[in-house]
């Protein structure tokens, strides 16, 4: 391992450290759409063998920042800073979904390029897609879990979040 790598470890540790306090503050629908709306922009690259061993190292690197995190950092932490990663640095049109299986029940996230899985095909088959970043139209109103709900106007996106958890 060299320096850049070393580098590059460090640079994701801390991305997931910012990214788990937001998370923890704003909620899951304020990230998912923070993230859908700054790095969906992709310029389109394709997926080519020029870029395909440097996303191998940077997904790795993420997993092994998520295995060391002191804290629970599941699919959410991989596919939101996967999703930041892979589109900011090599501009790949990407799409972020969360599917869920009815039984046993079991949701889950992942990055998808071309409409398949970037990771493990399986999950296509296995999950119902529910949230995509390619269904966001960048209003206040989207579906979150099969749910529908509307944040009531003039009130701040902190407000609705706590006054919806009491």
């Amino acid at each position: 391992m060299n320096i850049k790598d070393v580098w590059r470890f460090i640079s994701i540790y801390i991305q997931l450290i910012m990214f788990d306090v937001l998370l923890y503050k704003k909620g899951f629908a304020y990230m998912f759409e923070r993230y859908s709306k700054r790095y969906g922009k992709a310029n389109g690259r394709r997926l080519d063998h020029s870029i395909h061993e440097k996303i191998s190292r940077d997904l790795h690197y993420l997993n092994m920042a998520c295995a060391w995190y002191p804290r629970k950092a599941d699919c959410i932490h991989k596919t939101l800073l996967g999703y930041k990663i892979l589109t900011s640095r090599y501009g790949l049109e990407l799409e972020m979904v969360v599917g869920i299986r009815k039984f046993p029940f079991a949701a889950h996230a992942w990055i998808r390029y071309g409409g398949k899985s970037l990771i493990n095909e399986e999950e296509d088959e296995i999950y119902k897609v529910v949230l995509s970043s390619n269904q966001y139209k960048g209003e206040r109103n989207e579906m979150v879990y099969g749910l529908h709900y509307e944040q009531p106007s003039g009130v701040h996106q902190a407000e609705y979040s706590t006054n919806q958890s009491q």
